[in-house]
């Protein structure tokens, strides 16, 4: 590194420490976060707390010379859940405090040679990333075999004895983004007459712009598929802009501040919000990410750029905010079910009516008229709810999702217990501290389990892999399903 680089680059982390430190001192060191934090509850250590870690950071110069390694390792040991965020009497963004704590590290130790590989030279170019996985998914089955699971809970359990206690849902044959653009080849190959959109498609006068996000591509694009259709069939124009990546939160946990502002420089070429009326998620972490990630590292952003990236992240929605509170789909449908009360826990079988009432206690909508007409309400499936931490502790999304749930009369919600709990997924967590994830991932094992739910439902496509690995663990014979294809589901 040229010495005018060198010099440049620790005066920004000096900068970077130095606006931490401040907000560090907003600290009361009330300890309300202990009551909130997953791996405080599972550890006991107060190391592990949001205090803790602040603690850390008040002196962060002095702890990077001294061992920046066990630095590192104390930061990393954290879900970024945003529960102690969420409950901090001082409104501290405990989230933004330990991405920026973890950048600040990367850049004065500097990344290890493979995180430079994965996140700059694979996950900040979209193109050679969709390559390198379409490639690893004609050699997966080498490395995974198929586990046969209850209600196609779609699990592989990974090959080694050493991993063997895990189980991993495989990548899809083909990413969404793959049938996107053979469906647009095979348009294009028809005649000229045959239009471009689907019929009755952009009624409504809204054009929203679909951010799919990895894991949604890769992994469910079926739940891609879904998103894509409803909101058509609802009369929303959709745009799906071509070669999208990462909406940057693995790499910024993983302390790379670099790909990250490169990841969302091209989303921002993508996505012109002059183009769109809403942009709109499926992924939980996609959304805290571009709402509220984005604007909060741009610092070292001109004034144009800034403001492009504030004005996509007013437009950015999750689906069910979307179809809940713009398009209305769920407008009549009782609050607390779909036509009477949620099933509760001890009953055997559902026993509220899945007709609507003349008292507007629920109402039906078009794509669910058939199931109306030939299920019996013994017949219903009971499904239950996951809270992700990026929807509900850093976005606070609650209600339109059971909303959404609770649309579909060929399903009987139940409330889990502490349905907000954490599932212990945590990205990078997940893969550095196994055994405190599957750990914690246990506990809404046994909510689940105690709801008597055979599926559970959620929004975003981490979490879905979580728990179908402790579902798959526990030999619990219940299904994981987006919200959306809660809502979607006309069989």
């Amino acid at each position: 590194m040229p010495p005018s680089d060198k010099k440049q680059g620790i005066a920004s982390l000096a900068g970077m420490i130095k606006t931490l430190d401040r907000e560090v001192s907003r600290c009361s060191k009330c300890g309300m976060c202990q009551a909130v934090c997953p791996v405080y509850g599972l550890t006991g250590h107060e190391k592990d707390t949001a205090r803790g870690k602040l603690a850390l950071l008040d002196g962060l110069a002095r702890e990077m010379f001294a061992d920046a390694d066990g630095t590192a390792a104390r930061l990393n040991h954290c879900l970024l859940c945003g529960a102690c965020g969420a409950g901090c009497p001082m409104n501290i963004d405990t989230t933004a405090l330990f991405l920026n704590a973890r950048t600040i590290i990367e850049g004065f130790r500097g990344l290890p040679w493979w995180k430079r590989f994965l996140f700059r030279w694979v996950m900040a170019r979209p193109g050679r990333f969709d390559r390198l996985l379409a490639w690893a998914v004609r050699f997966q089955p080498l490395v995974l075999k198929q586990k046969p699971t209850p209600l196609d809970g779609s699990c592989s359990r990974l090959a080694s004895p050493r991993l063997s206690g895990r189980h991993v849902v495989p990548l899809a044959p083909v990413s969404f983004h793959a049938m996107e653009k053979q469906k647009s080849e095979s348009v294009k190959s028809m005649a000229k007459s045959v239009p471009s959109s689907i019929p009755g498609a952009g009624k409504r006068g809204i054009r929203a712009a679909f951010f799919v996000g990895c894991l949604l591509d890769k992994v469910f694009p079926e739940t891609a598929k879904n998103i894509v259709s409803v909101l058509e069939q609802s009369g929303v124009e959709m745009i799906v802009p071509d070669d999208q990546g990462c909406c940057g939160m693995p790499v910024l946990a993983g302390g790379d501040r670099e790909a990250f502002l490169r990841l969302m420089a091209d989303h921002l070429v993508r996505f012109d919000p002059d183009q769109f009326d809403y942009l709109i998620t499926g992924c939980a972490t996609c959304t805290a990410a571009i709402k509220k990630l984005w604007p909060e590292m741009t610092s070292g952003l001109s004034d144009p750029l800034r403001s492009v990236v504030n004005r996509i992240a007013d437009k950015t929605y999750d689906i069910s905010v979307f179809l809940v509170n713009i398009l209305g789909v769920t407008d009549g449908i009782a609050s607390d079910g779909y036509a009477g009360p949620a099933v509760p826990a001890d009953a055997s079988a559902p026993s509220v009516s899945i007709h609507p009432t003349n008292s507007g206690a629920g109402r039906v909508l078009p794509m669910h008229a058939a199931q109306v007409a030939s299920r019996k309400p013994a017949a219903r499936m009971v499904v239950t709810w996951h809270d992700p931490c990026h929807l509900t502790k850093t976005l606070g999304i609650r209600r339109e999702p059971r909303l959404l749930i609770k649309a579909n009369p060929a399903y009987a919600f139940r409330e889990m217990a502490d349905p907000d709990l954490c599932c212990g997924m945590g990205g990078s967590f997940n893969l550095q501290y196994y055994d405190a994830s599957a750990a914690i991932g246990m506990k809404k094992v046994d909510a689940i389990r105690a709801s008597g739910a055979s599926v559970v439902a959620t929004g975003c496509p981490a979490c879905m892999i979580q728990l179908s690995d402790m579902l798959a663990r526990a030999d619990l014979p219940v299904a994981v399903r987006h919200v959306i294809d809660i809502f979607a589901d006309t069989d």
